[in-house]
């Protein structure tokens, strides 16, 4: 790794120590911000807390809680990113933000006396490709699929 690749993991939320939030002040979130709870079941992550959500009428999404080491600009991009390509491809089957009842697609929230970045997302069913394996024509349909990814970020950009 290069000094400066150093220097870019040492900043933000991939060197910040992991703070974890209760499935219970998660569920409080949920309530307060977006109207409804659900089931939660915490992912494994490597620097913020993210929940699968399973409201009672089935429908799933993703919240997400950033590291409180994350930079606004980091999480403002990545929320900016999937509202562009959502607009250059609406079917593309990509996750979409959600936006609280104020109308945010993020916010921050104190959490003990520490601000995290806060937002949801639409859950997309599915194996991780990585859990799989793939024939010749599958990988056909993954490059396709990228091929539309990649056309659908053009145009993005962000400070």
């Amino acid at each position: 790794m290069t000094a400066g690749a150093m220097d870019v993991a040492r900043e933000g939320g991939l060197a910040g120590a992991y703070v974890p939030v209760s499935e219970d002040r998660a569920r409080v979130l949920l309530r307060t911000h977006y109207g409804f709870g659900g089931a939660l079941k915490r992912f494994e992550t490597e620097k913020d807390d993210t929940f699968r959500v399973t409201r009672d009428d089935g429908a799933r999404f993703v919240l997400k809680i950033a590291n409180p080491d994350e930079p606004w600009t980091e999480v403002e991009f990545q929320s900016a990113l999937l509202d562009h390509v959502a607009a250059r491809d609406p079917s593309l089957p990509v996750p979409r933000n959600v936006p609280d009842s104020r109308g945010r697609a993020l916010f921050s929230e104190d959490f003990d006396g520490v601000v995290r970045i806060v937002r949801l997302l639409t859950y997309l069913e599915g194996t991780p490709l990585c859990e799989t394996t793939s024939n010749a024509a599958e990988r056909v349909q993954i490059g396709r699929m990228l091929a539309r990814l990649r056309h659908a970020t053009e145009g993005f950009s962000h400070p």
